[in-house]
């Protein structure tokens, strides 16, 4: 049975200081009008009116073609899984999250978490877990690419492409130029077969401005080189998750906790 603890390099739930320096959440919390702040933890939250296609849930799944997001209460705590539940190739579910929609600005510092497993992925996995046009830009991810063109997004993706299944990369685009990291940031493991905490990560992202981009893994900054020119300034985005097959994978990303928050840039 999987537990809460995680890898041995120290990683856990709490938010990294680095991170979410210059962020008072205890502060967003008692006073919204200094940002916004949003969590979901499924232990938190509980299991009820966990997705709507109306939009009063508290997540939205937009794209759907064989995908759901379930609950997993085998394992310690339970957690929320992004299940594609297709073994056809870019068939899967993304959902949006209910009421979380942030807009990077100059004047304004953006930072994310998202704790996670991936299961079922040895023959593949496509994933993004990010910030996408909150129009309802329902393809994040799909043949194994992130959206390109006409799209705003920050987020952290896997392919299913030949020598890279678990491999987590961060890419950004504003308006069609895209920036992608070109060396992955992150391998996950098989929650099928580790089950015992290490197949846990924490990702962080922060946005800081239209200066820069930072991403943590498991607490400690990663090198990246995604370029500033690459945020999506004054555009609205939705917290976005999505899970698609790959070749004749069922992959599932499980889903531990998630935090989201908006303040002015000090």
């Amino acid at each position: 049975m999987s537990t809460f603890t995680y890898s041995p390099v120290g990683n856990n739930r709490q938010r990294t200081n680095k991170a979410w320096r210059n962020i008072n959440v205890d502060d967003l919390l008692a006073n919204p009008n200094k940002g916004f702040y949003y969590r979901f933890n499924p232990l938190r939250d509980g299991w009820s009116d966990l997705t709507s296609n109306g939009g009063n849930g508290k997540f939205t799944l937009v794209q759907a073609t064989a995908g759901q997001l379930v609950i997993n209460d085998a394992i310690e705590g339970g957690e929320m899984q992004v299940d594609c539940n297709s073994t056809t190739d870019n068939q899967g579910a993304t959902a949006f999250a209910t009421g979380c929609i942030v807009t990077p600005a100059a004047n304004r510092l953006l930072v994310a978490k998202f704790v996670v497993r991936a299961r079922d992925i040895a023959s593949g996995l496509q994933s993004f877990m990010g910030f996408v046009l909150s129009t309802l830009d329902t393809t994040p991810i799909t043949a194994d690419a992130p959206a390109s063109g006409a799209t705003d997004y920050i987020g952290l993706y896997t392919t299913g492409n030949t020598g890279t299944v678990g491999r987590v990369y961060f890419a950004a685009e504003d308006g069609g130029a895209q920036s992608l990291e070109s060396d992955h940031v992150h391998t996950f493991l098989d929650g099928d077969t580790v089950t015992d905490g290490t197949e846990v990560v924490k990702f962080e992202i922060r946005v800081n401005g239209t200066q820069s981009l930072e991403l943590y893994v498991d607490g400690e900054e990663a090198d990246q080189a995604v370029l500033a020119s690459a945020i999506p300034e004054g555009t609205p985005l939705r917290l976005v998750l999505a899970c698609l097959s790959s070749t004749t994978a069922d992959p599932i990303l499980g889903v531990l906790d998630i935090e989201v928050a908006s303040v002015p840039l000090p």
